[in-house]
């Protein structure tokens, strides 16, 4: 065989090699993937920006209620235009009821008007901050109110906040109530909160809820940059979900999800990476990346460490520039509480020391609550992974042992 014939030979086997794998590609494309599935997950594009049937179901319950009765929709809806979602003044929702300021009642309401000399203490952060899924009277709020009774403690958590919507909030709600302190709980899972303005693309699996939101960004100068909600009424959160170049339009530029994989939220078919069974699969494998919390907090110069470092510092800062005193609580769930008995640290510790090294007073409540059992006394947990009430209650007094 002459070294023509086997040129021509190993060109040809090229190209049979190259027709196979397009022909699997596309049978991959037009077979596997055509119902943008794959073993339950789903590829990308993802039009509308949504990951889970449960996602489809609650976009679908939320265009029901806003059909249906308007009056009705407005005393369950929880929709905030500027924070995104927070509870309303003078309402229940599940366990929980507020008062006129929009404080979760523990003991009492907030008195309208206080004694110069009584102090006022203001708990500002997410669900473990509010108390998801125990009642009123079993937050460690109100067992504090309890061992104090001549402190008064506004509960201002909210489910699903990042430390950017509670500076927000504080702004907004806490500030003008003049709070003698500020006590911010920070749960570490929840340091991808202020990153974007839609929770689906921080949470993927794990969004509970399609509201938009506020996000930050810092700019090249170290500054925050605030993104406001693009949903001004209730109307527009199934409007930007359905439309994709509105959703881009509002988020793209400052979005680091999208950012990373633009491809992935374009509309079907208008983009090369879409014609392509292997490239799908590529573009959700990367469009899933770098939502690692404990790695990312771990390392100074990651955006998420520095981002949330940013928002820590500026919330202590807007609360002690009122002359009231601010404070962090580390509320671990249970796998951060695991980690830290598995390690004797947790993957938060950098950023905590880092914290409190610029003056911010810190209380890590891992140690207590792994003196007291709760790694392994499953009991202690409620259902969904929030505090139950034996873990309130020692909360409360950790906290009136450390800062009494």
């Amino acid at each position: 065989m002459n070294a023509l014939s086997r040129k021509r030979r190993v060109a040809l086997g090229l190209l049979v090699s190259v027709a196979a794998l397009v022909a699997v590609d596309q049978v991959l494309l037009h077979t596997a993937l055509a119902d943008d599935e794959l073993f339950g997950v789903y590829i990308a594009p993802f039009t509308p920006p949504l990951y889970t049937p449960a996602q489809h179901r609650l976009l679908a319950e939320y265009e029901e209620r806003l059909a249906g009765d308007r009056a009705a929709y407005e005393l369950v809806s929880d929709f905030d235009a500027e924070l995104g979602w927070c509870p309303r003044p003078n309402r229940v929702r599940g366990e929980a009821t507020f008062d006129w300021a929009g404080s979760r009642i523990g003991v009492a309401p907030l008195p309208r008007e206080r004694e110069a000399s009584e102090r006022f203490v203001a708990l500002v952060g997410c669900s473990f901050t509010h108390g998801s899924e125990v009642d009123n009277g079993e937050t460690f709020g109100a067992e504090l109110e309890r061992l104090w009774p001549d402190v008064r403690f506004g509960n201002f958590g909210v489910y699903g906040y990042g430390v950017g919507q509670t500076l927000l909030r504080y702004r907004r709600d806490v500030a003008p109530l003049a709070p003698n302190e500020v006590w911010f709980g920070f749960f570490p899972h929840a340091a991808l909160r202020p990153t974007s303005q839609f929770p689906p693309l921080y949470h993927r699996w794990r969004a509970r809820t399609l509201n938009f939101k506020p996000s930050f960004t810092l700019n090249d100068s170290g500054e925050l940059v605030p993104h406001p909600s693009p949903a001004r009424a209730p109307d527009d959160v199934p409007r930007l979900v359905h439309d994709t170049d509105a959703f881009l339009a509002a988020l793209d530029g400052h979005d680091p999800w999208i950012a990373r994989a633009r491809a992935a939220y374009l509309p079907k078919g208008t983009h090369w990476l879409h014609r392509s069974g292997f490239a799908r699969l590529a573009l959700t494998w990367l469009e899933r990346r770098g939502r690692d919390v404990p790695a990312q907090l771990e390392e100074p110069s990651s955006a998420l460490y520095r981002l949330n470092r940013a928002l820590i510092l500026q919330l202590a800062r807007e609360v002690e520039a009122t002359g009231a005193r601010f404070r962090m609580l580390v509320m671990p769930g249970q796998l951060e509480l695991t980690e830290f008995a598995e390690r004797g640290r947790g993957h938060w510790q950098t950023l905590v020391d880092d914290v409190r090294a610029s003056g911010v007073e810190v209380l890590d409540l891992s140690s207590a609550l792994l003196a007291a059992g709760f790694e392994s006394d499953a009991a202690g947990w409620a259902p969904n992974g929030h505090y139950g009430p034996p873990i309130h209650a020692c909360i409360a007094r950790t906290l009136a042992a450390a800062w009494e």
